[in-house]
């Protein structure tokens, strides 16, 4: 995913993703989709990101050894 960061104004603005996981580039133990919140706020020296990312995994228990889905 890239943010292409020239084309804002000075300011704050909220940016929303919702891309496939094979998109991004996530092992295979990922599935679905990837939901990236993000808050930038840009000024004229700096960008600050603050973004909260989504995603949907399969694991394995480490007591009973059986897999699930987070």
């Amino acid at each position: 995913m890239m943010i292409k960061y020239t084309n804002f104004s000075d300011g704050i603005h909220q940016i929303i993703f919702d891309e496939p996981v094979e998109k991004v580039g996530l092992e295979e133990l990922f599935f679905g989709n990837v939901q990236v919140n993000c808050r930038m706020d840009k000024s004229q020296h700096q960008i600050v990101l603050n973004c909260e990312a989504v995603v949907n995994s399969k694991m394995v228990c480490d007591r009973c050894n059986s897999e699930f889905n987070t």
